[in-house]
């Protein structure tokens, strides 16, 4: 993953500019805390979608994934918020559904967050975004969720094991 995706993604965070024309860094774990409270909002999201945010929350969460998949906390969290917005922007849309199942190495990056042990809050709203791109997705999204390891045990394990209530993803943000 080179500078593509990582200006894709700042251009999203910093979209008119105002922070690199005035030198300001950008904290990106409380962005996307602050975007992950936004995609509660019904009204937020089609300003989010509009404006890039579904590209650019996939490319953060694989360039993450491949960049930071040691121990860092912040980043952890980073991948979690956006994980998390991910899921509010797909419940009822089936269009972002299939662009994400579509999105090349989407599913298998998210695949491996579901193997990440000790980060259960990451493993959960992994497990959340699972259910809601499957739930009355397009064929082609189902023939992509099928072939790849989401129906495995990694996630046979973690619905067996876990008992998640919806009310817990309310309770992450």
């Amino acid at each position: 993953m080179g500078g593509k995706h990582v200006f894709a993604c700042h251009h999203f965070l910093d979209y008119s500019g105002e922070a690199r024309k005035a030198c300001i860094a950008i904290n990106i774990e409380e962005t996307m805390a602050i975007l992950t409270r936004c995609s509660f909002d019904e009204s937020h999201r089609q300003p989010i979608f509009l404006l890039g945010g579904i590209p650019a929350l996939a490319e953060l969460i694989q360039v993450e994934h491949s960049a930071h998949s040691g121990p860092c906390t912040s980043c952890r969290e980073v991948r979690r918020y956006a994980v998390v917005a991910l899921t509010n922007l797909t419940f009822g849309n089936a269009s972002i559904k299939s662009y994400l199942c579509s999105f090349p190495g989407f599913v298998d990056t998210m695949v491996g967050q579901l193997d990440s042990s000790g980060w259960e809050n990451l493993r959960k709203a992994t497990a959340h975004l699972f259910r809601n791109l499957a739930w009355k997705a397009d064929r082609s999204s189902k023939l992509v969720l099928l072939c790849s390891q989401v129906g495995d045990l990694s996630l046979q394990r973690f619905a067996t094991t876990e008992a998640v209530q919806c009310t817990e993803v309310w309770e992450f943000v």
